[in-house]
């Protein structure tokens, strides 16, 4: 354009804006294209449509000029208000640019046009943009938590709506694992443990089953990664978990000698001390009639209690558990 000059360089394409100011040349980088491959990339630069070329002596580039896009895709939208596509690119243009306000700000275009929209495919687009809307939320709360001037209330606040968007119906089931995880990391950075402990444990108990990615080329339940994270906020910080500890008691209390409340607990519960009372009952109520449900579950306490005072009680429900099944010789072991 007009304003703008395209220099080459050894690392990068620079998108200059050159303005005059009180009789002085003012220059401001504006874009910045880093090269792959500075040796095949560099080279003329030629400028055709909303596409920007570099031509070397042995490769030929294209690139997206933003705002090429940008000004097309406005028109676009101003012929037509009603084309929904539009606003759906326009956000994923800004989107790639970081512009994450930006993009939030058409999709909400987009979605208030789809409540007008009588369009038989009007549910699916919708999902389509609730997710958009997600990924703009989530990478515009990074943003702001990483940034040089790092704003992370402003952040946590980002999360949270990015966690209302991944509880609408339709959506992956991993996306409020990515939100909780966000805000209870969130969370400790500021030093709110009991914050951080309560959206892991909501992992936990909302959202446990999901498979989450928690690491490169790994994933598991994401039950197993919260439950992970919790333990090592307790260690780190004593009664960070009393709250759900108490919560914990008080369900095992409330459940009694019923089954499927005490596996309930188990699975909403599982860094609680009530876990391994829960564990020791649901043997006892297993012995006479599944012997080997008795032996799974006194296995299972003393693999996380074993230096718990009543290990000695999970040893003797597991001795007679062998025994029932007419396994003499781990029965004697046992005792």
């Amino acid at each position: 354009t007009e304003s703008v000059v395209l220099v080459p360089t050894e690392k990068a394409l620079l998108a200059i804006e050159v303005a005059n100011e009180e009789r002085r040349v003012k220059t401001t980088v504006r874009e910045k294209y880093k090269w792959e491959n500075a040796e095949a990339e560099t080279g003329n630069v030629f400028l055709a449509g909303d596409i920007l070329y570099t031509v070397s002596r042995t490769h030929v580039n294209a690139y997206f000029v933003l705002e090429e896009m940008e000004a097309r895709l406005k028109e676009r939208i101003q012929n037509k208000p009603e084309d929904l596509a539009a606003y759906s690119e326009l956000a994923d243009l800004y989107h790639k640019a970081t512009r994450f306000d930006d993009a939030l700000a058409q999709l909400d275009k987009g979605l208030k046009l789809i409540e007008k929209s009588r369009d038989a495919n009007a549910a699916a687009v919708t999902l389509e943009l609730q997710r958009k809307k997600f990924d703009a939320l989530y990478e515009l709360g990074r943003s702001v938590e990483g940034s040089a001037k790092a704003d992370l209330e402003k952040a946590y606040i980002h999360y949270g709506k990015a966690l209302e968007i991944a509880r609408l119906p339709g959506q992956a089931e991993v996306l409020p694992v990515m939100a909780l995880r966000a805000m209870a990391e969130n969370a400790a950075k500021r030093n709110l443990i009991e914050l951080a402990v309560e959206h892991y444990h909501q992992i936990i108990a909302q959202d446990g089953d999901a498979v989450y990615a928690y690491v490169a080329e790994s994933s598991s339940k994401a039950r197993l990664f919260a439950q992970a994270r919790i333990e090592e906020l307790k260690k780190k910080h004593p009664g960070c978990y009393d709250k759900l500890e108490a919560q914990a008691k008080a369900a095992f209390e409330k459940a009694a000698n019923d089954v499927a409340q005490l596996e309930a607990l188990l699975a909403q519960y599982p860094n609680s001390q009530s876990c391994g009372s829960a564990l020791l009952k649901l043997a006892q109520l297993s012995l006479e009639k599944n012997p080997d449900q008795a032996r799974f579950h006194a296995t299972l306490f003393l693999s996380r209690y074993s230096q718990a005072e009543s290990a000695a009680m999970a040893l003797s429900l597991l001795a007679a558990a062998y025994e029932k099944s007419q396994l003499l010789g781990p029965a004697k072991d046992m005792l």
